[in-house]
């Protein structure tokens, strides 16, 4: 079988010279960003309900999918490195010395041996670049030219895809077992971001393999334009954990009046700041009849039990609730936290008491913890409003309590 046994034995054999570090675009601020974001990602994997354990799934269908990718295309595409740049995409794959000459002094003359790694443990960092498919070194394996593997790249791009695609949706089924195992996406929603952030990793793992494939064979526009992607996803990424610190979990019962997911719809095309009837097509609004575990039973427009729905579907309550965004308009008078904002105090105050008329309400305004103001404006997730002096200052939509109700 030809096939290029691994990224360093090309890069090093006579067809391909280069005195440049590969995967360049990693070394900008973008690949600082990827990095900070997959280090902080692992500091929430390891302290979720169940990120640990979806932090090993990942990682088993990371090393599959490598497997099955070198199997098919006689290249070998390797996932599980792409995940250790995203780690530190500053320490670029180091250059190896031309055959015959002397190591520097001080340069030790055996390579370091990397540590065995948990892959739960050590979210985003892996085994090393030559460590997956990787033939024996007493195995005769040749070597192809470059233009023949990267051609046999690209026309089995489709087959590729498909094999990708099928191991990332077993993996996603092993993800929302776990989910549903730690209360659903309702009670977990820091797990559920997890697993939706991953499903996106898989796609950037799988982009930056194939960049660094071509730029070691030296197919610099073809890595470019595959980069565009790459870098799309890595900011999806970023979003995916926007909301991941102010999540809150959100209680459910029968009788509620819920907003779900339309079938094949995802939950980055649903805008909370908009109402669900100007967005049909993307969700839609009826009560829970029946909710067992993370199933939900919702009732149809002929108050009939036919809507089946996991928790991961439902985006929130109508009207608005703990844990989703409500619909916000300007002249509403909400509730926001202030620096040094005490959870606990404000979970004591029930529900109804909520307003700022309430005696522990305006304790904990006195105390500047919490304030109440109307809105003046609103943009995206910004709200503005205007202090005493008339000065406008902003503040995030995370950080409203709740809306005050007019009195009757």
């Amino acid at each position: 079988m030809k096939y290029i046994k691994t990224f360093e034995s090309h890069r090093n054999s006579k067809i391909v010279k280069t005195d440049k570090p590969i995967n360049e675009e990693f070394l900008g601020a973008l690949g600082k960003m990827i990095g900070n974001l997959f280090k902080k990602a692992k500091e929430r994997i390891n302290k979720t309900k169940g990120g640990i354990e979806v932090e090993a799934i990942y990682q088993k269908y990371l090393d599959m999918i490598s497997k099955e990718l070198s199997k098919a295309a006689k290249v070998d595409l390797n996932l599980t490195a792409a995940t250790k740049n995203n780690e530190n995409p500053e320490a670029a794959t180091p250059e190896k010395p031309e055959a015959g000459a002397k190591p520097e002094a001080g340069t030790p003359t055996k390579p370091a041996v990397e540590p065995a790694v948990e892959p739960a443990k050590e979210s985003f960092s892996i085994k090393g670049l030559n460590k997956i498919n990787e033939a024996d070194e007493t195995d005769e394996v040749d070597a192809v030219d470059v233009k023949t593997a990267v051609d046999q790249l690209k026309t089995k791009k489709g087959v590729l895809d498909q094999i990708v695609k099928k191991l990332k949706d077993m993996a996603i089924k092993e993800m929302d077992a776990v989910l549903k195992k730690y209360g659903g996406a309702s009670a977990n929603p820091q797990l559920d971001i997890i697993i939706t952030s991953k499903k996106d990793q898989f796609e950037l793992d799988y982009l930056n393999a194939q960049i660094n494939y071509l730029e070691k064979s030296g197919d610099k526009v073809e890595s470019a334009a595959i980069a565009k992607q790459r870098d799309a996803i890595a900011k999806k990424i970023e979003s995916d954990f926007k909301d991941f610190d102010t999540k809150k979990p959100v209680t459910y019962k029968e009788g509620d009046e819920v907003i779900y997911l339309l079938q094949g719809k995802k939950k980055e095309e649903y805008k909370a700041d908009k109402k669900p009837e100007e967005q049909s097509d993307i969700v839609g609004v009826h009560k829970i009849s029946k909710i067992e575990g993370d199933k939900f039973t919702l009732l149809d427009k002929e108050e009939k039990p036919t809507i089946i729905k996991t928790g991961a579907e439902i985006v929130g309550k109508v009207g608005g609730a703990e844990g989703t965004t409500p619909e916000y308009k300007v002249g509403d008078t909400v509730i926001f936290t202030r620096k040094g904002f005490d959870k606990k105090q404000w979970d004591a105050i029930k529900e109804e008491d909520r307003n700022p008329e309430n005696e522990a309400v305006k304790k904990m305004i006195t105390d500047g913890l919490i304030n109440s103001n109307k809105i003046e404006k609103i943009e995206g997730d910004v709200l503005s409003f205007k202090n005493t002096k008339g000065t406008i200052y902003t503040k995030n939509k995370q950080t409203i309590l709740t809306i005050v109700k007019p009195k009757e």
